[in-house]
């Protein structure tokens, strides 16, 4: 190649080019070469992992997907004794239960019994009570709860049970307690007793309504 000035110019010689130029050219490709597949290597992992993860996966389903409303056995409330129902989804197996229609109960509300259980309970509970605020407040829970379980072991099927216990001082003082309800005049009854002694005054008042 001939130039300008008329004189030759050298020619380039691969072997003359510096040796570090190339070690550095080298350095980089295998270092791009090795994450590359380090990246590889983690996808290829992450794909196995998965694959082995996917059946279990696929096992576990909703607990709600699996049953269907149709399917769903109809649990009868917890409040009626005499209908033992259970609903075993964990067994898959339904057990459906029609409607009684009983309108009327079997055995009536006993207001003699439920009336003397009221009287013996205050008798042995209040008997050398002394009226107090705050502990005659937390009696009433208790006698209320007392009383309440003692007239459920006269198993009247049906019947939901509601106790209500007043306690005052006893300072000569008139008192009136008013109760009104609407409900079913035949088969639903009420109880209310009265217990004094020199310190105090309680009021007992079981309600019992029937669920038909």
């Amino acid at each position: 190649m001939m130039m300008g000035s008329g004189t030759t110019a050298p020619k380039l010689d691969r072997k003359s080019l510096p040796k570090e130029k190339s070690a550095e050219h080298k350095t980089s490709i295998v270092r791009k070469i090795s994450q590359i597949q380090s990246s590889e290597h983690k996808t290829s992992m992450v794909r196995k992992i998965s694959q082995i993860q996917t059946p279990t996966n696929a096992l576990i389903r909703p607990r709600a997907s699996t049953v269907t409303r149709k399917d769903r056995a109809i649990s009868v409330s917890s409040r009626d004794p005499d209908r033992n129902s259970c609903s075993t989804l964990d067994q898959q197996k339904f057990i459906r239960y029609e409607n009684t229609y009983q309108l009327e109960p079997d055995v009536k509300f006993q207001t003699k019994k439920v009336e003397n259980i009221v009287a013996d309970v205050f008798e042995r509970e209040l008997r050398d009570e002394k009226y107090d605020p705050v502990t005659s407040a937390r009696s009433c829970l208790y006698l209320s709860d007392l009383i309440k379980e003692k007239v459920k072991l006269l198993n009247m099927k049906r019947y939901r049970i509601i106790c209500i216990v007043i306690i005052t001082e006893h300072a000569q003082q008139s008192m009136s307690v008013a109760s009104r309800f609407c409900w079913d005049e035949n088969n639903d009854n009420f109880v209310c007793s009265q217990y004094n002694q020199p310190m105090l005054h309680a009021v007992g008042m079981v309600f019992g309504v029937y669920l038909d």
